[in-house]
């Protein structure tokens, strides 16, 4: 699989994570399933929102960026022709990272409160937490030591569990996304093979050095009529046409440009020299 659809992939399985995470930390704020009082009863550690803020919040911006990779622009950094995949998957390693740090601020979060145990009205009248050192985790009959909220200990232990476990899949997948990125930016986009390459007329010594996908095509096919067509007759006519609308074509995406040239009668791709790819690398015919 090719660097941007790996992203892609990545980014789409961490929505369900996030919006889960999202809302075991909203539940968090109703212990037991009830509404609360006084919020100072409930534990402290709700309070640090690592489900919202860390797997919530702070996932969002890596997910857009993920899921954007596999459509961004080869070629189009800041004008330079090889430059524009390799630079978008450098910046995904960059959201990646801080997708970690805000998984693994929930993850730390969550781990601490489920150790400490739950905040809770005791024995003896007063609001505090029982348990000592996750002693808990292992005799269930210690939580008969909080009499309110109603299970409020379980309701806790769940949902903070929930939470630790999304923290570590995102954490995984941010870092299978951070190697991802390295590959993507050292290695260049499997889909980008060959956009940006530079093309040259060896009758004519004409060369050609596109900066983006579909320019590419729109050159490209330019040459090969130029080398190929006018000995048929018909060269100097479609590639007066071409030239007409090469700057229209420049903004268009590859399939309003494979409509367009369809408008034009000049999407009939024919064998060798010629080689038509319609996708990533962008469209290159020989039209005879």
């Amino acid at each position: 699989m090719c660097t941007g659809g790996c992203a892609k992939c990545l980014g789409g399985t961490l929505i369900p994570l996030t919006v889960f995470g999202i809302l075991a930390n909203i539940l968090l704020f109703f212990p037991g399933g009830k509404v609360i009082d006084n919020n100072e009863h409930l534990s402290e550690e709700v309070w640090f929102f690592g489900g919202i803020l860390g797997s919530g919040f702070l996932m969002i911006f890596p997910v857009l960026v993920f899921l954007g990779l596999k459509n961004n622009d080869c070629c189009g950094c800041c004008g330079n022709e090889r430059c524009g995949k390799r630079f978008a998957m450098f910046t995904s390693t960059i959201f990646a990272v801080i997708g970690f740090l805000g998984a693994g601020y929930s993850f730390v979060i969550s781990a601490i409160s489920i150790n400490k145990g739950s905040k809770c009205l005791m024995d003896n009248s007063t609001w505090g937490y029982p348990f000592h050192d996750g002693d808990h985790l292992n005799d269930k009959a210690l939580w008969s030591k909080c009499r309110e909220p109603e299970n409020v200990v379980s309701w806790n232990l769940t949902l903070f569990s929930i939470l630790l476990i999304i923290a570590v899949f995102q954490m995984l997948l941010c870092t299978i996304q951070v190697v991802n990125g390295l590959l993507g930016t050292l290695c260049g986009d499997c889909r980008c093979c060959g956009c940006c390459r530079q093309a040259e007329n060896q009758d004519g010594g004409i060369r050609y050095s596109p900066v983006r996908a579909d320019v590419s095509s729109c050159l490209m096919l330019e040459l090969y009529v130029y080398r190929v067509g006018i000995s048929h007759g018909r060269g100097a006519g479609l590639l007066k046409k071409l030239k007409t609308f090469a700057t229209e074509l420049h903004n268009l995406s590859l399939a309003q440009q494979l409509e367009k040239l369809g408008e034009l009668g000049m999407t009939r791709a024919v064998g060798p020299p010629a080689a038509q790819h319609l996708e990533g690398g962008g469209m290159w015919a020989a039209l005879v």
